[in-house]
């Protein structure tokens, strides 16, 4: 059940969520229809599902941070699931789990534990540690690196820290960040939600402060801010480097997309 997670009011189940009142503004107002790509999809029951297995994975990550950043760390995650709560609604998707498995089969919490650990490694080797190993990390993300100096540039940085240490760590902090996000916004969600931002008329934008773009860009945010945490801790674990001094850096990546 959900409240074994021990967040706080059941991170928000049980509140009106701004994205309702959205959506019945929309539906109310003669001036502005809000088109939707994908039709009545979503549904609680799926999404407290898909919650408490995400939510479970993310605490075990959490909880091997030092104490005080492991608090702090902690209270995003109501926030966090409050906002995707708001994006599936306004958008209307159903709730989907990184793997199908979880989804379709009813699975003990350990065996959803390691589906979710295994996802999040086998992705991370493959798009990380593996070019990283051959030497062709820096060359597959040139863009990336581009603007990774552009930044120690501008900040006047690329004589006071080690650049090579510095760029890797983006990197593996950017990985770390795409492949949480997809944890929770697995498969086609994005392109869908991307898909249901371009068919808005500029009037939706406008008349609503906490319209879909507004949410992602909170999404962004917040899950940059945990994954910020997490990164300099799996890094050093991994490399034996300590890179705290930049933590957060992979959020000049995102700015570009």
């Amino acid at each position: 059940m959900l409240s074994k997670l021990n967040l706080p009011n059941q991170l928000g189940f049980d509140v009106q969520s701004a994205a309702n009142k959205t959506k019945k503004l929309l539906e109310e107002a003669s001036s502005l229809q809000k088109t939707n790509l994908v039709g009545d999809r979503f549904n609680q029951e799926l999404f407290e599902s898909k919650v408490e297995n995400d939510a479970s994975f993310f605490i075990k990550m959490i909880n091997n941070l030092e104490e005080n950043t492991k608090v702090s760390t902690l209270g995003k995650l109501q926030p966090l699931f409050e906002n995707v709560k708001e994006i599936l609604q306004e958008v209307n998707l159903k709730p989907r789990s990184c793997s199908a498995a979880i989804d379709n089969q009813v699975l003990n919490e350990n065996t959803i534990l390691n589906i979710y650990s295994k996802y999040l490694t086998e992705n991370i080797t493959k798009q990380y540690s593996q070019p990283l190993f051959e030497g062709t990390l820096l060359t597959e993300n040139a863009d990336y690196s581009k603007i990774l100096m552009e930044s120690l540039i501008i900040n006047k940085l690329s004589d006071k820290v080690n650049v090579e240490h510095f760029t890797k760590y983006a990197l593996f902090e950017n990985t770390l960040y795409e492949n949480m996000h997809s944890m929770i916004f697995p498969g086609n969600i994005k392109k869908e939600i991307n898909n249901f931002i371009n068919i808005q008329e500029s009037s939706y934008f406008e008349m609503f402060d906490r319209n879909v773009k507004v949410l992602v860009q909170e999404n962004e945010e917040i899950l940059g801010s945990i994954v910020s945490n997490l990164a300099p801790m799996l890094f050093e674990e991994a490399t034996g480097i300590n890179c705290n001094q930049f933590k957060g850096i992979s959020k000049v990546l995102r700015r570009t997309k």
